[in-house]
């Protein structure tokens, strides 16, 4: 602890002698930079630039001017006729003899007959009926009359096979006829043929063909043939 007091001493007695040497040091820096000298630069002449004035120059512009076609008046003149030629006019030949036509009387002339197509037709004015019906009834009535007959006539006379009772299946067969002009029945035909069995169609062909007792269509005041369709149904119980 003493031996560093006494550093401390020893160096606070020397702090003159560093004023002195700072001081000379700045002293002498000073006188330096007072005496440091800079070269003036001069400037290189390279002589003037002489202006030159530019002059605008004007490029002339020129126009391509179309020619415009002349537009040909039309020709407005009206043609002149042509003189017609004039056949000479012949007179009649009072030695020729002319054809006779012999024309009807207006009031006698005949109308043809109406002609009326033999069929068989599907509908006609008056159509067949079957059974008791009244000819005075209505078309309406003398078909739902003829239905109710054909339904008793087939319940009647119709018979299920035996081969059919013993499979036991119901089936119903499609029956065409024809109604020709005396109430007779002709040309019976299964339509459904190829679906029911065979026993069932000969059965429907036949009672079909029994039937009597029709009363023929009429169209335009004369009998014709009808042809009739209606289903016949073989029930097993």
């Amino acid at each position: 602890m003493l031996k560093s007091s006494n550093s401390f001493r020893k160096l606070n007695n020397k702090r003159p002698f560093f004023f002195l040497i700072g001081l000379i040091v700045a002293t002498s820096a000073s006188l330096v930079a007072f005496e440091y000298r800079v070269e003036e630069f001069t400037p290189i002449d390279l002589g003037g630039v002489e202006e030159t004035d530019i002059e605008d120059v004007m490029i002339p512009i020129t126009y391509k001017t179309e020619e415009v076609p002349e537009i040909k008046k039309p020709n407005n003149t009206k043609p002149e006729p042509k003189p017609v030629k004039k056949s000479p006019r012949s007179e009649p030949d009072p030695t020729r003899e002319v054809p006779y036509i012999d024309l009807p009387d207006p009031g006698t002339f005949e109308l043809p007959e109406k002609t009326v197509k033999e069929g068989p037709f599907v509908q006609v004015e008056q159509m067949p009926v079957f059974g008791d019906c009244n000819a005075r009834l209505s078309e309406d009535s003398k078909r739902a009359c003829t239905d109710k007959n054909i339904f008793k006539f087939l319940s009647k006379h119709i018979t299920v096979p035996e081969v059919i009772k013993d499979i036991g299946a119901s089936s119903t067969v499609y029956v065409s006829f024809v109604v020709n002009e005396n109430g007779s029945v002709s040309n019976v035909e299964v339509l459904n043929k190829e679906q029911v069995h065979s026993s069932l169609v000969k059965e429907a062909v036949s009672t079909i063909e029994s039937m009597e007792g029709w009363k023929a269509g009429f169209q335009g005041g004369k009998a014709v043939k009808v042809l009739y369709r209606i289903p016949i149904k073989f029930t097993v119980r």
